[in-house]
């Protein structure tokens, strides 16, 4: 065996390699291979070769390719370097047992004719599971892909999961059969379409399998969704996918992707520019991600998606609120279980009255630096709230009236400076449950020591201070009550000078990272403050314990 599995910088193999007549495998994945050596076809007994690259004319041709009886998977790359297509045929793809194969050509091949003519000489055996190609421009996918209908059997009978990715010269993708009976890629579960900006024209109308349906950077893509019986998961679609707007003078209407043939759990991301009169589609959604695509929407009626448990939001620039329909006044989202705002830089509010969501387990919100308010009431609306991560809410000043939901086991907050300046009043105490605290100072400039005393459970179990830049004191009064305390996680606090007396006995993990003050310090044996912490049965400074 010889295993060269990334070495990334290997640019040539030895020349006499055609003498290790014993060698059974060769692996030189992720390698810098500009060719093979000569004498290829001596290695006999080679089992398995992960890659093959056709250097120009002076190297080995690929016909060495009919030599081996290689299995398993094989990638041939350099396949632009070929000079006669008929090389390829003599490689003799069809009798190799191969389960998967990859073929790539280079991204300066300009002659179509002969790529073509290589690429059928290639074909290998019916029982291929995996095939990829890289750098064959395609420009159309036609009848030639479904086998030119010279054979009655359905195409791509037992295919799985399809990628189409970086094809940017790809405009049409014609379909073979639209009926139940007679389209193709009957088991086909997964489809992935990233950056094929000139893809045009609509997918396949029935994928009856269809699990995951991933499309980005599809800009052009028209038409309506697939129809099938089983989940779609769409992570970042372009609203013209979805649907058809039809113009007529100053006239437009909207057809929306038929919900018929859809399961109740749909995974769908959509621009949201036309929610109004979509409504009544989505009543089935179970999760929704909004992804950047939104620009032009600045609220989200929530009883819009009454059965969602899944609300993502991302980059949506000009959000600004949730908000409940005319029709609806403070309706009960009984199945939303997690919501995550991430990047929503002008997410002001949430619906007056607050958010009852009594199923609501994580609340997650980052860098919505003018929300000024949680959800009103949130110890009771939000009654079995477990997680909340609060990370860079600039404007954000304070817990509602009545405090956290007495349920909660987790507090992340980052960056928030004026609800951490008011960190006194947050009522940490009456938190039963709390087991996991997290606070970064960044940003925080008067946060020079901490805890203060009384502000932390006593049933905290973990407790963790990141990139804290001001942070010199740990103050041991805070400390003092502690005394369920296992796991104390310090990362990022330049300036923090010393460890507190009175660490609580209960502590069995201290991990301090990137705190070049405590480094010495806590030396074991030797530093300042080992005897604070020689009776934690683990100290990690810096990765090492």
């Amino acid at each position: 065996m010889l295993l060269l599995f990334n070495c990334y910088e290997l640019a040539q193999l030895p020349i006499n390699l055609g003498r290790l007549i014993n060698l059974r495998h060769l692996d030189v994945r992720s390698t810098n291979l500009k060719e093979m050596p000569p004498h290829m076809d001596k290695l006999k007994d080679l089992h398995t070769l992960s890659d093959f690259v056709v250097g120009k004319q002076t190297a080995p041709s690929i016909v060495v390719l009919k030599e081996l009886q290689i299995v398993g998977t094989l990638a041939i790359s350099g396949l632009h370097n070929i000079v006669n297509s008929e090389d390829a045929f003599v490689a003799n793809m069809r009798n190799k047992h191969l389960d998967g194969l990859a073929l790539t050509w280079g991204a300066e091949t300009d002659d179509s004719q002969k790529d073509r003519e290589v690429l059928n000489n290639l074909q290998p055996h019916t029982h291929l599971k995996a095939l990829s190609l890289k750098f064959y421009g395609v420009e159309t996918i036609g009848p030639e892909f479904y086998g030119n209908g010279v054979s009655v059997v359905m195409p791509f009978r037992s295919l799985s999961v399809l990628f189409f990715k970086d094809m940017l010269g790809w405009q049409e993708w014609s379909h073979f059969g639209s009926s139940q009976e007679g389209g193709a890629f009957p088991h086909l579960c997964q489809l992935y379409l990233t950056n094929c900006p000139k893809l045009t024209e609509k997918l396949p109308e029935y994928l009856p399998s269809l699990t995951t349906l991933e499309i980005r950077r599809c800009e052009q893509l028209l038409g309506s969704l697939p129809r099938t019986r089983a989940i779609l998961e769409i992570p970042s679609v372009k609203d013209n996918l979805c649907l058809e707007e039809k113009t007529s003078g100053t006239n437009s209407s909207l057809t929306p992707f038929p919900c018929d043939g859809l399961a109740d759990a749909l995974r769908v991301s959509l621009n949201l520019h036309h929610l109004s009169p979509l409504n009544h589609c989505y009543a089935f959604l179970q999760t929704l991600k909004i992804k950047s695509s939104c620009d032009s929407t600045k609220s989200i009626p929530l009883d819009y998606f009454p059965r969602v448990k899944e609300l993502k939001l991302y980059n949506c620039r000009n959000l600004e609120s949730f908000t409940y329909s005319q029709d609806s006044e403070s309706p009960i989202i009984l199945s939303l279980s997690s919501l995550r705002i991430f990047n929503c830089p002008n997410f002001v509010s949430f619906p007056d009255g607050g958010l009852y969501a009594p199923n609501l387990i994580v609340l997650n919100i980052s860098e919505s630096y003018k929300l000024r308010s949680l959800p009103e009431h949130m110890c009771t609306s939000l009654s079995s709230l477990q997680a909340v991560i609060l990370e860079y809410c600039s404007e954000l000043e304070s817990f509602p009236e009545g405090g956290l939901p007495s349920n909660l086991d987790m507090l992340r907050i980052f960056g928030s400076k004026k609800l951490i300046a008011n960190r006194m009043h947050w009522g940490l105490d009456r938190l039963i449950c709390l087991r996991y605290l997290a606070f970064s100072f960044d940003e925080c400039e008067d946060v020079v020591s901490f805890p203060e005393e009384g502000l932390l459970p006593t049933i905290l179990t973990t407790l963790c201070i990141f990139n804290s830049p001001n942070l010199k004191i740990l103050d041991s009064k805070g400390f003092q009550n502690l005394t369920a305390l296992q796991h104390l996680f310090i990362d990022g606090c330049n300036e923090l000078e010393c460890l507190p007396e009175g660490l609580p006995t209960s502590l069995s993990h201290l991990d301090i990272n990137k705190c070049p003050l405590l480094t010495q310090r806590c030396q074991n044996e030797i530093g300042e403050d080992w005897p604070k912490i020689s009776h934690i049965t683990r100290v990690t400074v810096d990765g090492l314990d």
